[in-house]
């Protein structure tokens, strides 16, 4: 253990820190923790927080920080409360990093079990998080990020970045791919949540653009975070004043020939339709009486291009 901290202060104190060491220092410290229950001196603590404030952050650092935060909250937390809030915005700031903002759904919706495979799987051992810590560090997690923050974070995940071949050749560009489809897999799933926690229509966010762009660039095989993301967009049509509909003049685009040249973004605005016309049927009568005219035309826009509602069932 003190050879842990005296390796993670060493780090700390040279120029030029080795922050591959740093990140294997701290998956060992955070399995230590988890496994061994250990409590940590003053000075441990101080250290811990140095690291946890330690830049440049990257993205591979991101999830070995959050483990040791899960796994030393109360204590941390007791120790340097504002500082921990602190180095979690900085997490959550990081680009392309979703695991504050995956903490904040599964602590939103009670996951817990979630959030013990998340630091098992970036650890690589079976851990349970001390439950009187994780109470602590999700109360923060629930108080601490504006809806504005949370939303900004999900809408950022997974866009497209202009990569050139270089001297890094194609694998290297076929795994940055790769990455962005995991990310836009990730934001998917994100959003689907934030849109039924209504976090969107609370910060006045329309997320149309958003998921029109994914729609668009939707691969083979579908993302099966696509159908809830649908479901919960078409849902918060009808609800909020701030999400608007895709437009039929950008879904005609798409069917000119319907039956020709199939693709992702066909089947996804196919599925969106009948979505969006399952939500009107289900909200007649109620106060949002032209909302649910206004999204009828949806499937008049399905009519016109040709295809039957009843050709095959999309939802399942």
């Amino acid at each position: 253990m003190e050879f842990l901290f005296s390796s993670l202060n060493d780090e700390l104190t040279a120029k030029q820190p080795d922050h591959v060491a740093v990140n294997r220092l701290l998956r060992i410290l955070s399995g230590m923790i988890g496994l061994m229950n250990l409590s940590l001196s003053s000075e441990q603590l101080e250290i811990s927080l140095l690291v946890l404030e330690m830049g440049p952050l990257e993205t591979s650092t991101v999830g070995i920080k959050i483990c040791l935060l899960l796994m030393a909250a109360s204590q941390l937390l007791k120790y340097g409360g504002v500082r921990v809030e602190r180095v979690l915005h900085r997490l959550m700031n990081c680009p392309d990093s979703p695991q504050v903002l995956l903490l904040h759904i599964f602590f939103q919706s009670t996951q817990l079990l979630r959030i013990d495979d998340f630091a098992s799987m970036v650890l690589s051992m079976n851990l349970v998080i001390p439950r009187a810590g994780l109470m602590d560090l999700g109360a923060i997690c629930m108080s601490l990020f504006s809806n504005k923050d949370l939303g900004s974070c999900a809408l950022a995940l997974g866009r497209p970045k202009h990569t050139h071949a270089g001297n890094s050749g194609a694998k290297r560009i076929l795994a940055s791919e790769r990455l962005q489809s995991d990310l836009r897999s990730v934001a998917n799933f994100c959003v689907s949540h934030l849109l039924k926690l209504e976090i969107f229509h609370r910060s006045g966010m329309d997320v149309r653009a958003w998921v029109m762009q994914q729609i668009q660039d939707a691969t083979v095989p579908l993302d099966s975070n696509m159908v809830p993301l649908l479901r919960a967009y078409t849902t918060a049509i009808s609800h909020s004043d701030h999400i608007t509909r895709i437009p039929e003049s950008d879904i005609r685009s798409f069917f000119r020939n319907p039956c020709e040249d199939l693709t992702p973004a066909k089947v996804l605005l196919v599925l969106y339709m009948l979505l969006n016309n399952d939500v009107c049927v289900a909200n007649l009568g109620s106060d949002n009486m032209e909302r649910n005219r206004g999204k009828f035309l949806g499937m008049a826009c399905l009519l016109k291009c040709g295809i039957s509602p009843n050709r095959a069932d999309l939802t399942s």
